[in-house]
């Protein structure tokens, strides 16, 4: 039981920091470019991906 747990932390973790990474990557390229990626897409992705994570 403690192994799923564990496993579980590492995956929640795993996936906050690929969300950061997007988010970071996202920025980057509005920043240097100043075209904006559509940010409905990243908006759709972020709510999706916590909407996963708050299920048991």
């Amino acid at each position: 039981m403690k192994k799923l747990m564990k496993r579980s932390l590492i995956a929640r973790l795993l996936a906050t920091a690929a969300e950061t990474g997007l988010i970071a990557l996202y920025l980057l390229n509005v920043i240097s470019t100043g075209t904006f990626v559509p940010l409905i897409v990243i908006v759709s992705l972020l709510f999706w991906s916590f909407g996963v994570k708050r299920k048991p």
